[in-house]
């Protein structure tokens, strides 16, 4: 209890550790470490893949097609 008006220090926490500083790299590191985020992550790394796959067949097809229709 501050005694005449001085200010209190918070030197512990009501958990009895002192509170660590959040910085950006550790939000950055918990933030990557989230489940639901690396799910989506290969979820869509699965979907670009198969869309990469399909264009570059695509491109045989439409050559195909084309000297299919111009015979």
């Amino acid at each position: 209890m501050p005694i005449r008006g001085e200010l209190s220090t918070a030197t512990t926490t009501p958990h009895g550790r002192a509170a660590e500083p959040r910085t950006a790299w550790s939000s950055f590191v918990a933030a990557l470490s989230n489940q639901d985020l690396q799910c989506i992550a290969i979820f869509c790394g699965i979907g670009l893949l198969l869309e990469l796959n399909v264009l570059l067949r695509a491109s045989d097809l439409d050559a195909n097609l084309i000297g299919l229709m111009l015979q």
